[in-house]
């Protein structure tokens, strides 16, 4: 029996999607990050710092879970999306960030509602004026420094002609 591992994913869902094309070009009989996902005794785990809003959802299962028991659920750039959950599913949610468009390139905030009422989730993609942030990293004369971030003022900038 081949069983795949992994650990610690630090908030990437580049790196995530990598490992995930690389399980399935190795195909084992399991993978044991799925299964410590499962018996974690929480349903939901919520994670930030990630800048790319989405929701993974471990289908329930027997034996071992694998990769295809795993749905990604993830917005249109700039949309908010409203799942329903399933009480047999385990959830990870990456809640994007508060305004760091560095991966996804949204210039939005992100946040997530957990309505228990109504068993749904909702990851947010909120607008935010970009005038003033431009203003203030231009007067900043660290950020002016910054070459980093040039790339993404240049998307800004580039996204509202």
């Amino acid at each position: 029996m081949k069983t795949y591992f992994f650990g610690d994913i630090h908030g990437n869902a580049f790196a995530l999607e990598a490992v995930i094309q690389h399980y399935r070009q190795i195909r084992p009989d399991g993978i044991y990050c799925l299964e410590a996902w499962r018996s974690f005794p929480k349903k939901l785990i919520v994670s930030g710092h990630d800048h790319i809003p989405a929701v993974y959802e471990l289908l329930e299962t027997k034996g071992m879970p694998k990769l295809k028991d795993v749905r990604i659920h993830k917005p249109d750039a700039g949309k908010s999306l409203t799942i329903s959950l399933n009480p047999g599913s385990h959830y990870w949610i990456k809640a994007g960030s508060v305004g760091g468009p560095y991966r996804d390139g949204v210039f939005a905030a992100n946040s997530v509602l957990l309505d228990s009422g109504e068993h749904t989730l909702t990851l947010f993609s909120i607008p935010y004026p970009l005038g003033p942030l431009r203003q203030e990293l231009a007067n900043n004369r660290y950020c002016r420094n910054l070459k980093t971030l040039f790339p993404y003022l240049d998307l800004e900038r580039s996204r509202s002609c």
